[in-house]
């Protein structure tokens, strides 16, 4: 039996076909959701129901009621503030808007730029603790909280297929986002230590963090405070399983007798941390050192235990494992593995969030309070104390900054630090390139920024604990390789915390000794997420405890979670053997990943979690399985991330070539979303020929790509016959170019906003588009003179209409300069056509006309010379000549390629894969049906090639797919057999109309080192570097690195002392009437060297400008750069003046 709900999201592994386009009523809208592809996100989308339900209502519980004084006719009075209730309203339009429906859908937010929030209300309580007076005061929309998409406060839940359509939906819309100035955004995965889990650490001190500082206590001084225990009894507990070991016996007395000098009594070493922590905050003013030490206990110390005898317990547990460390008797924790991290979940974060905004949201309002409080008394007023909380909330205001902040620039403002490794790149921008790249950031787990720059290379290392659960293949090349990874697609994370209530129970009855009965040295803690219930003997019986719990799990017994993760580690055989510390941890927090696989005993599919996989015996099939073998994998492509499963036969092509697939196929002109018309993104790429891969993976259908495409079956010929297809070049035939092979289009959407206008120009108000009066014959001839024909008498362009470059694209008229102005279009000189026009709801309605729009212009890019293309193997290259069909040749069928490609392309990069599809895709071709091309199908056993060539000899074809072919240019039949067949193709984004640069002699230039700047969009120039200069060295064009280097970049006349060789201390000097005869000749000024005086001779010469700067940073060092000269300059004239 299956746990629940694992068969809505474990893929169909059956053969893949075309009946999602073959059927009879293709292109009607499906009555359900594709469950499948739902669960992409749904980790996202859960996570945040989470905190939605559950997680935000129990904050009045988790927040610390705030208690402060406030001092009144001399006399010190006592309150606390509590926060009593939270509720979370749905995403509602403003309420100066007059409409009928009030509900804000995601599509109103994306084409209007703004954010998709919901109102947060809440409920405060302050108490006078001298009078017993309560006041309560309900704030409204206190917080605009971003809302996630498909969330369960979000319209859009629970609509079908066509209800999402009526809405500017995508049928299938998976959710899982934020929605801020009208961009998705996405909170990244992040990997964390894992938590209620000891990890080695070799000290004796308790480490914690407070407002993001660092500090160390004695662990004794945290033990003593935290129970009332006798040193006898501590020592006790301490030595459990550890009687045999003496050194161990001695630095537990040696820790105990450090107190002995100080009164050691628990509520001593209590007060002693209350006296130390208190500065923080952590009590009122009142309070004792004593009930302040506690406080900051219960607040730092091990938060997920309630019980101080279990913190101990825990105490004692991590220094058994410590002192095993120190004396190689137990193995040490590899932190950087996945086994010792959690995952950071998008609705985890905002509870941490919200947890720590009202905890300074409470002392903002009792500061505000004790100020007012204290004014209103001085001026007489005595009713103040009634409605002063009413006051203090109001003064505040709402409070968005934090959550807004947030998600609009993916850093988190935090006092506390929240216990996180990083404070910027959280959130992300959710591109949608096409739907690839859109989704593979739900699945996509980051390292963390901060090991971005360390030099160790472990964090990046794929460990064997990570089989299965991190994707090997799906990381990007460059800084963030092994950092940034992608989760397996049968990997789940749990969010919510199962109840262990019946789990103890359960343990106790099976053999499980409680704690308070004392363990032998043959014995081995069982703790539930980090709390210790008791011991078990090591061996047959710990093997029991662990064989009848997995048989709970898979019975879906009520008893034992579903997601239980079983973590047994036996004590070694060989006393003094390092292995793992010995225990069994039973963990059902949150946060943790886990997947499925076959338990074969119990021949019942069984969630594993990454930790306990390790001490497991998985197989991949059923051939290399062995006696000891408990579990199999459901299939053996279940360890590669969705879009690593998409790339066919990914086995059969080097490891590289499968990466940089991944990274490509997120690159590629596709087919990203069915709402363009409906949404106001910057840039958006459509090919508007798509095609259904002919050899796809199982998992194609069952995620329904159909329905987002991301390439065409392209016809290839592999030759070398044109002399332009050398290496990655390939040519494509020009008549399919024109007949739409690959036809794309990019959708640039410019914003018109005349209230964010009139606001930098210093108005409030005072423009409108359009025409001031269309109905008066001479305010329209004026409104045409500026407008031109392109604009409607609205001032904004016809739907349809071709733009060039500054051609005005909308018009306003500015009532207080009494004049019309445009806005023109310089999109790089691209001509463009107007796809659509909408216009918004202004955002102060009560100014009259529309004031917002939206204009969507769409930009046609056909395949040229210089785009990038791309297999499905990594295989990419670049066009290098549209040939004429009439020059391809053409096989004996007729059929003439749409694309050559050169045979060195195979070898090179060993892509036995694409060889298989060009026999795989002409296979399907003849025989009208798609092939299975998930990894593994295939073994040495049955091959590919084998397999696909068999069916190509039943068709009547060359067994190898090899075709004859004949000449496009002479006619004549080419005695090599070609390799020919259909391959999908995708194009990326890559193209040459965004990438050539070109620039004159004049254009912008570096102010410091007068070279032409960097960057296409700045105007600048293209970089010339060593390598580009060893190649014109090389190829016998030296002088060019002149006119380059120098002529073109920063050439520069100036002069030089010929005595001290300064090119610094020169400059012109006025001269002097009364000294100089000569003075009428030198009106213009003279040079001279101020070092070597006028005496000195100067030269005029030719230098780069860099140099000059070189040398003025030299002399800021106090080195000197000095010049010489061969011989006299002889061009040089009147030097006896000192100046040419």
């Amino acid at each position: 039996m299956a746990p629940k709900n694992l068969e809505t999201f474990l893929p169909d592994v059956s053969s893949p076909s075309i009946k999602q386009t073959s059927r009879v009523n293709y292109g009607k809208l499906p009555e359900d959701k594709n469950k499948q592809l739902k669960f992409i996100s749904d980790t996202h989308v859960q996570s945040f129901d989470w905190f939605l339900e559950e997680g935000l209502p129990n904050i009045p519980n988790s927040v610390a009621p705030y208690e402060f004084e406030m001092e009144a006719n001399n006399d010190q009075m006592r309150f606390r503030l509590e926060v009593e209730h939270i509720e979370v309203g749905q995403p509602t339009l403003e309420s100066s808007i007059v409409c009928k429906d009030r509900r804000l859908f995601p599509s109103e937010c994306r084409q209007k730029k703004t954010d998709y929030t919901a109102p947060v209300h809440v409920t405060f309580n302050l108490i006078n603790l001298s009078s017993g007076e309560t006041q309560v005061v309900t704030k409204k929309d206190l917080l605009q909280m971003p809302l996630m998409v498909m969330s369960s406060k979000c319209h859009l839940r629970g609509l079908s297929p066509e209800e999402l359509v009526a809405r500017k939906e995508d049928h299938f819309e998976i959710g899982g986002y934020f929605i801020a100035s009208g961009n998705e955004k996405v909170i990244r995965l992040l990997n964390m230590n894992r938590t209620r889990l000891v990890l080695d650490r070799l000290t004796e001190l308790f480490v914690f963090y407070i407002q993001k500082q660092l500090f160390h206590v004695s662990m004794m001084t945290v033990v003593r405070a935290l129970t009332s225990w006798t040193d006898l009894e501590i020592y006790r507990e301490f030595m459990q399983t550890m009687s045999d070991e003496p050194n161990y016996d001695s630095a537990v007395k040696r820790m105990l007798k450090k107190l002995v000098k100080i009164q050691h009594h628990f509520l001593t070493q209590a007060k002693f941390l209350g006296q130390s922590f208190r500065i923080f905050d952590i009590c009122p003013a009142w309070k004792s050192d004593v009930e302040a030490g506690q406080a900051f206990l219960k607040r730092y110390c091990l938060i997920y235990l309630n019980n101080d005898e279990d913190k101990v317990r825990a105490f004692a547990l991590m220094a058994r494992k410590a002192f095993r460390i120190s004396h190689n008797t137990c193995a040490t924790d590899d932190i950087d593995s996945p086994e010792s991290h959690d995952v950071l979940l998008p609705g985890h974060l905002f509870q941490s969030m919200t947890l720590e905004f009202f905890e300074s949201y409470q002392r903002s309002v009792s500061m505000i309070m004790a100020k007012e409080y204290s004014k209103q008394l001085e001026k007489g007023n005595d009713e103040v104390g009634q409605n002063m909380l009413s006051f203090a909330i109001n003064k505040i205001g709402n409070m968005n900054q934090h959550f807004k902040y947030l998600i609009a620039t993916g850093n988190l403002k935090t006092n506390d630090g929240l216990g996180m490794q990083q404070l910027a790149g959280i959130v992300v921008g959710a591109e949608k390139i096409n739907f690839a790249r859109f989704y593979s950031h739900f699945r996509c787990i980051h390292r963390g920024a901060f090991f971005m720059e360390m030099r160790a290379t472990s964090p990046r290392k794929l460990s064997t604990a990570a089989w299965g659960f991190i994707c090997p293949v799906h990381t990007p090349d460059g800084p963030p390789c092994g950092l940034l990874n992608h989760l397996a697609h049968t990997v789940r994370i749990n969010v919510k915390r199962e109840n262990t209530a019946k789990l103890e129970e359960l343990l106790l009855e099976i053999g499980v000794k409680p704690c308070s009965i004392k363990a032998n040295e043959f014995d081995i803690p069982v703790i539930i997420d980090g709390k210790q219930i008791g011991w078990i003997a090591n061996g047959w019986r710990a093997q029991a405890v662990e064989k009848y719990l997995r048989r709970l799990k898979t019975s879906s017994s009520d008893r034992v979670p579903d997601t239980l993760e079983i973590v047994h580690c036996p004590a070694p055989e060989n006393k003094g053997e390092a292995v793992m510390f010995p225990g069994i941890n039973l963990l059902t927090e949150p946060a943790r990943m886990y997947r499925p696989l076959l338990n074969l005993r119990e021949d019942k599919i069984e969630m594993i979690g990454i930790m306990e996989q390790v001490w497991l015996h998985v197989t991949v099939n059923q051939k290399e399985s062995h006696e000891l073998t408990e579990y199999q994998e459901l299939y053996p492509a279940a360890l590669l991330s969705e879009l690593a499963c998409m790339s066919p036969f990914s086995n059969m092509n080097a490891g590289a070539r499968v990466i940089l697939q991944c990274q490509m196929a997120k690159q590629t002109f596709g087919w990203p979303s069915y709402t363009l018309n409906h949404r106001s993104d910057n840039k958006m790429y459509r090919i508007l020929t798509p095609q259904e891969p002919l050899v796809r993976s199982h998992l194609h259908d069952s995620w329904g790509m159909d329905d987002y495409p991301l390439g065409t079956n392209v016809m290839i010929a592999v030759i070398s016959y044109t002399g332009y297809d050398l290496e990655d070049a390939t040519c494509v035939s020009k008549m399919s170019r024109e007949r739409g092979m690959m036809y794309g289009t990019i959708y640039k959407t410019k914003m018109v906003d005349l209230q964010d206008t009139a606001q930098s120009m210093g108005y409030r108000s005072g423009l409108r588009l359009g025409c001031r009066d269309r109905f008066d014959p001479n305010e329209l001839k004026a409104y045409r003179k500026i407008a031109g024909d392109k604009l409607d008498i609205d001032g904004l362009p016809f739907p349809g209409g071709i733009f060039t470059y500054q051609d005005a694209y909308y018009c306003y008229y500015n009532e207080h300069e009494q004049k019309y102005s445009v806005g023109k279009y310089d999109s790089h000189a691209e001509d463009a056509i107007v796809e659509s026009v909408r216009v918004f709801t202004n955002k102060r309605p009560q100014e009259g006309g529309f004031q917002q729009a939206a204009i969507q212009f769409r930009i046609a890019r056909p395949i040229n010379i210089g785009d990038k293309m791309a297999s499905r193997h990594g295989q990419k290259g670049i066009c290098s000549r549209l040939w004429a069909t009439t020059d391809m040749p053409w096989t004996e069928n007729g059929i003439v390629p749409d694309l050559i490609f050169n045979p060195h392309g195979f070898p090179s990069r060993m892509t036995v894969g694409m060889m298989i599809e060009f026999i795989a895709g002409k296979a399907a071709m003849v025989n009208g049906r798609v092939y299975d091309s998930t990894p593994f199908v295939f073994d040495e056993n049955y091959t590919a090639d084998e397999h696909f060539g068999k069916v190509l000899k039943e068709a009547g074809l060359n067994y190898h797919g090899y075709e004859r072919m004949y000449s496009g240019i002479s006619g004549e039949e080419l005695e090599a057999d070609i390799f020919f067949g259909p391959v999908y193709y995708q194009r990326l984004r890559h193209m040459v109309y965004d990438k050539f640069q070109a620039r004159a002699d004049k254009g912008p230039i570096d102010p410091y080192t007068q070279q032409p700047v960097k960057g296409r969009a700045r105007g600048g120039g293209v970089r010339m570097g060593e390598m580009e200069r060893d190649g014109l060295i090389s190829h016998g064009a030296a002088f060019i690195c002149r006119d380059r280097l120098f002529h073109c970049s920063d050439f520069y006349k100036t002069r030089i002392c010929t005595v001290c060789g300064s090119v610094l201390s020169v400059s012109k000097v006025k001269p002097d009437k009364t000294k100089d005869k000569n003075w009428k000749l030198m009106s213009n000024g003279k040079w001279e060297c101020r070092t070597c005086g006028p005496e000195a001779k100067t030269l005029l010469t030719d230098l780069p400008y860099v140099v000059k700067y070189l040398a003025a940073e030299l002399a800021g060092m106090n080195v000197k750069l000095d010049f010489k000269f061969a011989k006299e300059d002889q061009d040089c004239k009147n030097g006896s003046f000192g100046y040419c």
